[in-house]
């Protein structure tokens, strides 16, 4: 199989969405969630869409090599606060995010959730081919044709995923950001600079920091906190523990050199020549806490 570009989609970093103004917009209250006297409760939602009986939920399936590397979208559902889709069981999670970003005084988008293999290797080969640049380390563009293709290969993954092992292909994470951050007819970019101080976004991941390690998060943490030596640091990326941590324990070495086989993509022969080491470098990554019951 071939992937194919997907034309006029124009997405920020590597997302799918577009920039928002300062305007700032309630947030849908279908089965929301709020507090009583210390308990956090939460009205009927039986329907949202996409919503199963528990005895339905993808937790008890198998999970398929589609479903890993992007390409079944069976267990996605419009997301509210984002022009994209969503894993089903992230939903409510995120509806807490939401509204305790509200709460705190920010407007929490999605620039990214749900990315398909298609879209990922489109943006994988114009990086690969120079229609898209390729970042050094402080975010600069990289001469790409003094590099050999395994040197490149390294460039690209530091920022964007191989097709096929994105964690976004799972509809458990996302890019987040605070619309009302952003200046009048300014669009988000996803870089440090902007949650760093000084930046749009610092006032944003200051709360987000301690949500993430304070006893109300539902199970969100940052996958690339910090710097392990593969994927740069993301701190607008989340996932949520308990449904990422089940995609990850299946995603295996195997499963994607298996599925990339019959794939297209650029750079390939070099990819598959050194899988095993480029899948423990840039795909791995710590499991994140999950809460308690």
């Amino acid at each position: 199989m071939q992937c194919v570009p997907s034309g006029t989609q124009k997405p920020l970093h590597e997302s799918n969405s577009t920039g928002l103004n300062r305007e700032r917009k309630t947030f849908p209250r279908i089965g929301a969630f709020y507090s009583r006297g210390g308990q956090t409760l939460t009205q009927s939602a039986d329907n949202i869409p996409g919503k199963r009986p528990a005895d339905d939920s993808p937790a008890l399936e198998t999970l398929t090599p589609e479903q890993l590397c992007g390409r079944d979208e069976s267990a996605l559902v419009s997301c509210p606060w984002g022009s994209g889709l969503i894993h089903r069981d992230l939903y409510h999670p995120l509806m807490r995010l939401a509204e305790a970003a509200e709460g705190a005084g920010f407007t929490l988008k999605l620039a990214s959730g749900y990315r398909g293999f298609d879209r990922q290797c489109a943006i994988w080969n114009a990086k690969a081919g120079g229609a898209r640049p390729v970042l050094d380390e402080q975010g600069a563009p990289l001469d790409t044709a003094a590099l050999d293709e395994l040197a490149l290969v390294h460039a690209i993954l530091r920022w964007s995923a191989l097709p096929g092992s994105s964690r976004h292909h799972w509809g458990t994470d996302i890019d987040v950001y605070d619309a009302g951050g952003l200046a009048e007819g300014e669009t988000v970019q996803l870089t440090r600079r902007e949650s760093e101080p000084g930046g749009p976004f610092e006032a944003f991941h200051d709360w987000l920091d301690g949500y993430l390690t304070g006893p109300d998060n539902p199970g969100f943490y940052r996958p690339y906190d910090r710097d392990r030596g593969g994927v740069s640091p993301e701190p607008w990326h989340l996932s949520y523990a308990p449904l990422a941590n089940r995609y990850a324990r299946a995603m295996t070495p195997e499963v994607l050199a298996n599925y990339l086989q019959t794939e297209s993509f650029a750079l390939k022969e070099t990819v598959m020549a050194h899988l095993p080491e480029l899948f423990q470098r840039y795909v791995t990554v710590p499991p994140g806490p999950e809460p308690s019951l």
